[in-house]
């Protein structure tokens, strides 16, 4: 059974999945393609995480290509259409599938060694496990030629590119050299790299790469003798085995174990390079084609959606500023720090061997009491910006900011910003924003002094000031600059009034003459001095505002949240929602920090100790969970908040800690977080289900099998993860009743529903030892035709 784990005295490590691999290979033979015949080879996967992205990379020969049709089966037996006889010549080599190619496969020229847009979207398969068996199906629909599956590989969760350099000699005592540009520029979470290579005496060689900031040891030296060379090999520094006197086709670990882990944590733009040295006379051969799978930090490992992980370090604050970037969470403490009272300092955590760790406290040398470092603090992949708003570098008060950047796996600090309208309490720093090379500054607006927020950026290396935002509106509310967000070339800023004064945002976009304002948002439904304002988050054409003192849900400063949009094409913001607490509490706060991410914004409410999430579907944005702290007490509340795809993360989650990092489910398939029920207690299992958005409306039924998953049911050539017997059929007899609560019905908006199987007390104790495991099916309610197999979840019986 999950449970919090007791923090440790300098921090806390808390199970959870374990890191995963990107890339897997398969390692058969090549598979015979028969004329006018199907030929599959399958990849089994062993891998504890779910779908957010795949690619796939083919390996295949065949006399006409022209003949083919390709496509991908998963384990629930989904299948997505590849290619369908557009492509001519003999050859793929590594042809990748990616949905974000921009070219279709018709396009391009043999031997196809680019990336492609699949006829099908491989989308289909994000949110389900990527465990179990996958299968690479080709049908050959023409006589008269034949061919093999050489090998594939799956990437996921990450950027696949291809060399266009093919076919280059490997000379005596030279290194060929084959080349990827990479233009998206990103910090590095992962590596892994395949490669084709002929050569009649693999001992001669070694391989070697580098990135746009570094270079790599040795990844791998030949140690095969008389040979064909290395065919479709892929090195992971994670893969179980060394490549040895093998040859390929499969996936291996460099010679180190380690050596592609030097690039964790740099930056990806500009030019990678393979390296293929012959040290030795006689023997050539060839570098047929090679490519690159990055993972980036912002992709992140998957987090259990059941996690509760603790973030605590000694003599933290009882509130702290957080936020999340990928695989970093980031903590501030502004009584931390050395080398006195409120010097400050922000926590950086991330997942170190499988569980959540402290890996770095970062606060200047310059450090002085009162600073209050921490304050407020944001992260974006390997860079922190830390706000310390009692800096008295410009100002007595006037506050500054740190920016922390981690180069070569060292966190070091790398510049303060401070801002040249800087006057005696101000306070800059008391919001910072962060998105790759922009920073921007809030002030506390208490005190008097320009209602400005200030734009910092990192020029050639350099952070300097670009701008002073102030708005031109005559009739602005006080408090220009409380609170601030930005994404790409889009800068909020919250004015949150005051006692009888509505509050504003003020949007600023960045254009060929610099930061201009754009348009002013106000809310539309606000009762009362609502403190619209007082928090803003920005993800693309997304924008959330907290009000936590509006009065429109019961007139008692419940709070709320505002979502506006960018219309396209006008590029005109809209109020598309106003979002509530579902429970009136008197000054609830809801919406005293806010955060957006994609589909998904969460909302804090303070004095109800907890935050919702809210979700985004074809109908717009509805309440998906709401999160509570298995520990709560009076004493905790919930200042600050971050959310990602699949972790939201909170500070003050408990009393002894000063962050908390939640699990959030993704949108599709099943889990649950109780494992366990006792004979003689009595217990319930939660089953929580994800079809997606594309399922909404359809029926759900939830079965269960005492005897195990395999061999399962044949459903039409479709296997359900569940065996035949007589609990199976109670399940199904008893759908709603008893035991199986709400098993069957149908799905929400979000295409989610949840279930329960329930043990009363004092269950016979023979019971006791036994595992259930639970699956579910999602139907066409018209046809009735099966849309989605769940994957299977246990369920112990314990005395």
């Amino acid at each position: 059974m999950r449970s919090l784990i007791t923090p440790a005295l300098l921090f806390t490590l808390v199970a959870a999945r374990p890191a995963f691999a990107d890339v897997f290979t398969t390692d058969a033979a090549p598979t015979p393609i028969p004329p006018v015949g199907t030929a599959s080879l399958a990849l089994d996967m062993q891998a504890a995480f779910d779908v957010a992205d795949v690619n796939v990379i083919a390996m295949l020969d065949h006399e006409r290509l022209s003949d083919l049709r390709l496509s991908l089966r998963s384990s629930d037996g989904s299948s997505v259409l590849l290619a369908d006889r557009d492509a001519s010549g003999m050859e793929l080599r590594f042809t990748t599938f990616d949905d974000e190619a921009a070219a279709s496969l018709a396009s391009g020229s043999p031997p196809f060694a680019a990336s492609f847009r699949p006829i099908g979207d491989l989308g289909a398969f994000d949110g389900k496990p990527a465990a179990g068996t996958w299968t690479l199906v080709v049908d050959d629909l023409a006589p008269g030629n034949a061919g093999s599956i050489v090998s594939y590989s799956l990437a996921f969760n990450g950027r696949t590119y291809v060399s266009p350099d093919l076919d280059l000699p490997i000379l005596d005592f030279e290194a060929t050299q084959a080349f990827v540009q990479v233009d998206e520029d990103f910090e590095v979470l992962d590596v892994e790299l395949g490669f084709d290579v002929t050569h009649s005496f693999t001992s001669d060689v070694s391989f070697f790469l580098s990135g746009p900031q570094v270079i790599a040891p040795k990844l791998l030296q030949g140690q095969g003798f008389f040979s064909t060379g290395y065919s479709s090999v892929t090195l992971d520094d994670e893969a179980p085995a060394t490549v040895g006197t093998l040859e390929g086709p499969g996936r291996f670990t460099t010679d180190s174990g380690t050596a592609l882990g030097t690039f964790d944590g740099m930056g990806t733009q500009g030019t990678w390079r393979l390296s293929v040295y012959d040290g030795q006379l006689e023997d050539v051969g060839q570098l047929r084609a090679w490519w690159l799978h990055l993972t980036s930090q912002e992709s992140g490992s998957p987090l259990d959606p059941c996690a509760v992980v603790s973030l605590q370090s000694p003599l933290f604050a009882p509130f702290g500023s957080v936020a999340l970037s990928g695989d970093r969470a980031v903590v501030g403490n502004s009584l931390g720090g050395v080398p006195g009272l409120f010097t400050g300092s922000v926590h950086v955590y991330g997942p170190l061997v499988g569980q959540w760790s402290e890996l770095a406290e970062l606060y200047p040398v310059t450090a002085n009491s009162n600073d209050g470092i921490g304050t407020s603090a944001d992260v974006d992949g390997s860079i922190v910006l830390a706000g310390a708003p009692g800096r008295d570098s410009g100002a007595i008060d006037g506050g500054a900011a740190f920016v922390f950047e981690q180069v070569r796996g060292s966190w070091i600090e790398a510049a303060e910003l401070v801002p040249s309208v800087a006057q005696p309490g101000l306070h800059f720093g008391a919001a910072v924003a962060l998105d790759g090379g922009v920073a921007v500054l809030g002030r506390e607006t208490y005190f008097a002094g320009p209602t400005v927020a200030v734009v910092f950026e990192r020029v050639a290396g350099q952070w300097i000031e670009t701008a002073v935002l102030a708005t031109s509106d005559v009739a602005a509310p006080p408090g220009f600059g409380y609170s601030v967000a930005v994404d790409g070339d889009t800068i909020l800023v919250g004015a949150r009034g005051d006692l009888g004064t509505e509050g504003a945002v003020y949007v600023f976009e960045r254009g060929p003459t610099g930061w201009q304002e754009a348009a002013k948002l106000v809310p539309s439904g606000a009762i009362g001095v609502s403190t619209f304002g007082y928090a803003v988050d920005l993800d693309g054409s997304v924008a959330v505002v907290g009000a936590s003192s509006d009065d429109a849900l019961t007139g008692q400063t419940n709070g709320a949240a505002y979502v506006f949009e960018r219309q396209q094409p006008s590029g005109a913001w809209m109020q598309t929602a106003l979002l509530y607490p579902t429970a009136s509490t008197p000054f609830a706060y809801f919406g005293r920090d806010v955060a957006v991410h994609g589909d998904r914004i969460a909302v804090g409410a303070l004095n109800q100790k907890r935050a919702y999430v809210f979700d985004r579907s074809a109908t717009g944005w509805s309440l998906a969970q709401i999160v509570t702290h298995p520990t709560s007490s009076g004493t905790v509340q919930w200042e600050s908040i971050d959310v990602g795809p699949d972790r939201l993360l909170t500070g003050g989650g408990a009393a002894s800690a000063n962050g908390t990092l939640f699990g959030l489910p993704s949108s599709q398939d099943l889990y649950a977080c109780q494992d366990a029920v006792s004979a003689s207690a009595g217990g319930q299992q939660a089953l929580h289900l994800g079809g997606g958005v594309g399922l909404a409306g359809d029926l759900y039924l939830v079965a269960g099998s005492a005897s195990g998953t395999a061999p399962g049911l044949d459903l039409g050539g479709v296997q359900v993860p569940l065996n035949l017997d007589s609990y199976l059929l109670a399940s199904l007899s008893l759908a709603n009743q008893g035991p199986f609560g709400q098993t069957a019905g149908l799905l929400d908006d979000l295409g989610r529903a949840t279930a329960t199987i329930t043990l009363p007390p004092s269950s016979p104790p023979a019971l006791a030892g036994l595992e259930l495991n639970h699956a579910w099916v999602g139907l066409d309610p018209l046809s009735g035709s099966l849309l989605l197999v769940s994957v299977p979840v246990p369920l112990a019986i314990v005395p």
